[in-house]
């Protein structure tokens, strides 16, 4: 316990920088984290995973469990719900930093366990993500550290079999490492003698286990969705694998740049070690190790096959930064502790490295000269600076404003209009009308028009023209919008946010397939001030709706 409350301690005064210098409106966490708060309301009210009240099931969510825990939260909460969800994501992301701390000092003392659990504070985005974004992430990376950390000491079955019947529960990749893991453990138990039918038929229960959570999870999945996985895979991840592969190498300079190099260099420092030394002809002395290099290969490659995400900080790759500095302790602590000087120099060097990123904007095709220069102009502390994943927390409090403003301008209509939007989650949390999420997350329709996204932006290419107009909600977009903060509510302002839609490469135009310049969009939409005399927005109308519904409402064309 006491070094837990050691490692909580850690955790807390790095937030409380974090908070202090590099993060602001982070009080509700980012955009995708309402999107949750969105599903998990409507859970404890009564109406199932749906998106909004009487829409369809749809798990536009990549935690089940997430939102299992964020649910009960939202139901017995002692203070308000996000900061209730801080407070957890920050205890279990105390308890990640502990694991490694424990397992660490076990084996090679308190200052090496001190070392780890300052390379997990101090990478780049850890705190960002596990703390403040309030997703998932935090409890993915403490089920699969656990799990691992377990199946290399080799005890606690029972404990371990837990765990990895959770994982598919947790994250989608889970489906692949829950079975994975067990199967390592066979590895693992054969490698400290067992003979390999013994090893097998001692992880055959976890085995079965395992198997038979991930059939029944399917089938409740099919026959509650209607889909053997998350809407968010086919709105998010069903591109072509070349194409996944290429955004994943791209994911991976984005990390080298804005992350942190230091992870990179030390796996391939450590397997180019394991390979000169042949780990694998000593195999059953170096099983431990054999196994931290097949999971962290796990979460090297898992990326290239489904092309990352958008966010910065390095989201997926973040459960391999500590099992690249486990890794490398398990390789050569020794080395360190057999000269105090050489131990002395190289890990606060580490730890400062570590730290270190560029905030450049340079694109993976600039010229290398072009490239270093940039980086090198931009290169400093991450701890000093405005977090890199700023925006994503703005975008959610942004929405939330707009939404609110939005209900009092519409609180004459008898019957909200439906309301298109692409940042989908504190605008949704707000909003008291349906939500149409163009960019299919949410969308089932939307998200299965195209098995293969051939065209839009990486996480954001299912936008299909065709459903648009189809499900063809009343109003679309608003001004003022989440994505641009804009607050000041003028005609011209808002005549400046249309010529910026219309633009061919504004990222809104890109993701919604340029249909700004569609004749037939142009045909179906005007861009209208709607006011009830005191407030007012702007937005994409439908006048049906509103002579039918909003009496009380001016809506004035301006284009």
């Amino acid at each position: 316990m006491k070094d837990f409350l050691k490692m909580l301690g850690l955790v807390a005064v790095f937030s409380l920088v974090r908070a202090a210098i590099g993060l602001h409106n982070y009080e509700i966490g980012i955009d995708d984290t309402n999107i949750y708060f969105v599903y998990v309301r409507n859970l404890h009210e009564g109406h199932g995973f749906v998106y909004y009240p009487g829409g369809p099931h749809v798990e536009g969510f990549t935690s089940f469990l997430w939102t299992l825990f964020l649910t009960l939260v939202y139901s017995i909460r002692f203070l308000p719900f996000e900061t209730t969800v801080l407070v957890s994501c920050l205890l279990i992301t105390a308890s990640i930093v502990y694991l490694y701390f424990r397992f660490v000092k076990a084996r090679f003392g308190e200052i090496y366990g001190w070392f780890i659990a300052l390379f997990l504070v101090l990478t780049p985005g850890f705190i960002d993500w596990n703390v403040f974004s309030l997703m998932d992430l935090p409890l993915w990376i403490l089920s699969v550290s656990w799990a691992l950390l377990l199946l290399i000491d080799g005890g606690r079955k029972k404990l371990f079999t837990v765990i990895v019947v959770l994982l598919p529960f947790i994250r989608p990749e889970g489906l692949l490492l829950s079975g994975a893991l067990v199967v390592l453990r066979m590895f693992r138990e054969y490698a400290a003698g067992l003979t390999l039918r013994r090893a097998i038929l001692s992880n055959l229960v976890a085995l079965l286990a395992v198997v038979t959570a991930i059939v029944i999870f399917t089938l409740f999945r099919i026959a509650y969705f209607g889909y053997p996985f998350p809407n968010t895979f086919y709105a998010k991840v069903s591109v072509s694998l070349g194409s996944n592969i290429k955004n994943g190498v791209f994911y991976f300079y984005d990390t080298v740049r804005h992350t942190s190099l230091v992870p990179a260099v030390l796996l391939a420092i450590s397997l180019v070690t394991i390979i000169r030394r042949r780990y694998w002809n000593q195999w059953r002395a170096h099983a431990g190790i054999i196994v931290l290099v097949l999971v962290a290969g796990f979460f090297l490659v898992y990326p290239f096959l489904t092309g990352g995400d958008h966010f910065r900080y390095s989201r997926f790759f973040q459960p391999l930064f500590p099992l690249t500095a486990l890794l490398a302790m398990l390789l050569f602590q020794p080395w360190l502790a057999a000269n105090k000087t050489r131990r002395t120099l190289v890990l606060p060097l580490l730890l400062v490295w570590l730290n270190l990123n560029s905030t450049d904007i340079t694109s993976f095709r600039e010229s290398f000269a072009t490239a270093a220069g940039a980086y090198f102009s931009r290169l400093g502390p991450d701890l000093v600076r405005q977090s890199q994943l700023q925006s994503e927390f703005d975008i959610a409090v942004y929405g939330r404003s707009a939404a609110r403003h939005m209900n009092e301008v519409l609180s004459a209509c008898d019957s909200l209009p439906s309301y298109g939007v692409v940042a989908a989650g504190g605008t949704a949390y707000m909003y008291k009308g349906e939500i149409v999420d163009v960019m299919g997350l949410n969308n089932p329709e939307m998200a299965h028009a195209d098995r293969i996204k051939a065209h839009g932006v990486k996480n954001h290419g299912s936008f299909n023209k065709q459903v648009f107009y189809r499900q063809a909600p009343d109003l679309f977009l608003s001004y003022p919008d989440p994505l641009t903060s804009e607050l000041v509510q003028t005609d011209a302002n808002a005549m400046a946010f249309l010529t910026k839609l219309r633009d061919p490469a504004y990222f809104i135009n890109r993701v919604c397939q340029d249909i700004f310049n569609d004749p037939d969009f142009k045909g179906r939409y005007r861009y209208s001030r709607i006011s009830n005399g005191a407030k007012h927005f702007y937005g994409f109308v439908r006048t049906r709706h509103f002579e039918t519904h909003c009496p009380g409402l001016t809506v004035t064309a301006l284009d």
